[in-house]
């Protein structure tokens, strides 16, 4: 049986000593604990913007900037930026695996021509001139996915793994 002992003042209190330390040490814990989930979520875990909510991979000369932590039914971007010698139609696939978890709302600026082939959805852009060479697609997610993949392949380069997880 743990100690008990009274304490000598006016007050009859039973106190037990190492009941205390061992609540006082999970209380300590218990609050690093909500430290570091306050930490993650202002770092972009929970999805909402920061740097581990997004990702970038190098495709074809340019840079595929991507959703890598989304929230279900949240419109998020995925940017693909072109390098700045690019003329002419350019071609952006999408792929299946990536359609399948992400439905495109819209993008910017609209494709010239857009096609639907075995491995996905190509999309041919005109990139010429001084004008802009940012291409802006606006995803939704249509389900949580714990973590997924989708490709996104620019012009005749390799294809660009996307690693990505779709919070509820």
């Amino acid at each position: 049986m743990p100690e008990t002992r009274y304490l000598k003042d006016d007050l009859d209190i039973i106190e037990n000593r190492a009941w205390q330390e061992r609540f006082w040490s999970i209380q300590r814990l218990a609050w690093i604990v909500m430290l570091l989930i306050l930490v993650s979520a202002v770092l972009g875990a929970t999805g909402s913007g920061g740097p581990l909510a997004t990702g970038h991979v190098d495709v074809a000369g340019g840079v595929v900037h991507y959703p890598r932590i989304a929230r279900w039914q949240t419109t998020s971007e995925l940017t693909v930026e072109l390098p700045s010698q690019a003329q002419g139609p350019t071609d952006v696939q999408l792929s299946k695996d990536l359609l399948e978890v992400f439905s495109v709302e819209s993008m910017s600026p609209l494709p010239r021509e857009a096609s639907t082939t075995p491995a996905g959805h190509r999309y041919t852009f005109d990139v010429n001139g001084d004008r802009r060479k940012t291409i802006v697609f606006f995803l939704r997610p249509m389900r949580a996915a714990l973590p997924s993949r989708g490709k996104v392949t620019v012009g005749n380069g390799p294809s660009a793994t996307l690693n990505f997880v779709i919070l509820p």
